[in-house]
């Protein structure tokens, strides 16, 4: 699929991701490729917004930016950063 967010038009291509031959049906998890891929997809897009939103409030939040370290505080710059640049 080179569609994204969408895989060919669609949110959730169920047809596509359930194959009924493959028994017991939990490999589609783990053998199918458009399953895959959508597993791959939803981890890595809520593992970035995770990463952006700890870096956010971490450095925004009023209790949080008197609490932390500098080093802390230079991590989760980091940690924004990269999560952005990716």
């Amino acid at each position: 699929y080179n569609t994204f967010p969408k895989m060919n038009d669609q949110w959730i291509p169920i047809d596509d991701m359930v194959h009924p031959n493959l028994l017991p049906a939990y490999r589609n998890a783990f053998e199918n490729t458009a399953m895959v891929q959508w597993n791959h997809r939803v981890l890595g897009t809520s593992t970035a917004i995770s990463a952006i939103t700890l870096a956010g409030l971490g450095l925004m939040h009023p209790a949080a930016r008197h609490a932390i370290t500098p080093q802390a505080s230079k991590g989760l710059k980091i940690l924004g950063g990269v999560a952005v640049g990716q």
